[in-house]
């Protein structure tokens, strides 16, 4: 089993959206934003067309998230 390292709780949620979708994180966590279904999105829509690695972000028509990370 993978164990997955989540930032620790400041009680506050963070602050930045994405198409609507507030990250899943607390104000400041370390590493990237996580928005939408995150981790339980399916794995092929975790990335989008765009081929470069970019920062994470929401899908426009559904409550899921792409990764970032290049194909």
């Amino acid at each position: 089993m993978i164990q997955l390292e989540l930032p620790l709780s400041t009680g506050e949620p963070c602050p930045v959206f994405s198409v609507g979708q507030q990250c899943r994180y607390y104000l400041n966590h370390n590493g990237d934003h996580t928005f939408g279904g995150g981790f339980h999105d399916p794995v092929h829509l975790r990335r989008c067309a765009t081929p470069e690695q970019h920062p994470a972000h929401a899908w426009v028509d559904q409550p899921l998230a792409c990764s970032g990370r290049s194909a």
